[in-house]
Order: structure tokens, then C-alpha cells, then sequence
């Protein structure tokens, strides 16, 4: 096993700044600035990330227009992560784009894109594993785990995630993040 360089050393130590100081500030502005600066998070107008977010990696993470990440997201942005203008998260919901392949022998790693669509809606600790794609205006219900794709304006619930319900569409609110409280 070879001694980590320099680069990783600095990597890690930045994504250590980024989790532990930059996500406790309690000015969205500042935490928002350094995510684009620092991390290239690709934030458009009016979206934002409330305190406590974590992040694993370095660019390859964006956020649509009016979108809120609520407080302490998990953000794995190692596979990509794709999330639509006005979506809305409860607290403690996780994009994971990383898993490793059981049947490897080696238990190789796996990095496989998330999608999140327009004006879908997401509750309180959902987890959404790699590879999958929400629709647009879909709602999963706060614990569920997405394991498969969900269609455009269902509703789903549980563990793995099934659909629940139907959501009429389309839809077509929008939010404005610069007018809710931030923290």
C-alpha cells in the first residue's frame, strides 16, 4: 500500500473544512459562496443549502433554480448528482452515486449517477441510492429508500421505496429560497 500524497492529503483535509466549519455557518451566503468556489457546486439563482450538508467530493453536484437542500443533507456528488430547479428536501436526506459490487471478488467500487427531477419533493431522511432518477413533480415519503426509479409525479413510501399514490400533474410552483429563513 502506497503513502497517500500530497493531493489527497489536501483533498481530505478540504472536505474535513468543508463538513466540520464551512456547513455549521450560519450565513447561507458564505456557506453557499464556498461550495461554488471551493467545491464547484453548481448552484443556480435562488437555490441553497441549509446548515449541516455533507459532502464527499469535488465538483459534479448541481442544484437547479429555487432549489432547498434542508438541514443535513448528504451530498455524494463522487458519481453525479443532478438535482432539478424547485425541489424541496425535508432534514437528513442522502444522495449516495457510490456503492461497491458484491458479486466482485474484489468488491470493486461503483459510481452511478442520481437524478433528481423538477419540483419533485423529498421528506425528512429519505436515502436515494446510486443509479436512480426521480421524476419530475414525484414525492418520496419521509425513510423511504429509493432503490428504483420513480416516475414523474408518483408518490412513494417504505422500505425499499414502492409507490403509494399519485400526484396530479403537472406542476407548477416555484420556489424562491432568498425569501424563506435560512440557518
Amino acid at each position: 500500500m502506497t503513502a497517500p500524497t500530497w493531493k489527497a492529503w489536501r483533498f481530505g483535509f478540504l472536505l474535513y473544512v468543508t463538513n466540520r466549519w464551512i456547513a455549521g455557518l450560519p450565513s447561507h451566503y458564505l456557506r453557499n459562496a464556498w461550495y461554488r468556489r471551493v467545491l464547484r457546486v453548481s448552484i443556480a439563482p435562488k437555490g441553497a443549502i441549509h446548515q449541516g450538508a455533507h459532502f464527499t467530493s469535488r465538483g459534479r453536484v448541481e442544484i437547479g433554480t429555487g432549489t432547498t437542500l434542508d438541514r443535513n443533507a448528504w451530498l455524494d456528488g463522487r458519481g453525479g448528482l443532478f438535482i432539478g430547479d424547485h425541489v424541496a428536501t425535508g432534514p437528513g436526506v442522502m444522495f449516495l452515486t457510490a456503492d461497491h459490487d458484491p458479486q466482485c471478488p474484489q468488491f470493486s467500487g461503483r459510481l452511478e449517477p442520481v437524478r433528481v427531477g423538477d419540483r419533485a419533493w423529498l421528506g425528512a431522511r429519505a436515502l436515494v441510492l446510486p443509479g436512480v432518477t426521480i421524476g419530475e413533480g414525484a414525492i418520496v415519503a419521509a425513510g423511504a429508500v429509493v432503490t428504483r426509479d420513480v416516475p414523474p409525479y408518483a408518490i412513494v413510501g417504505g422500505v425499499p421505496a414502492r409507490i403509494i399514490g399519485q400526484r396530479e400533474g403537472p406542476m407548477s410552483y416555484e420556489f424562491d429560497s432568498q425569501r424563506q429563513p435560512f440557518y
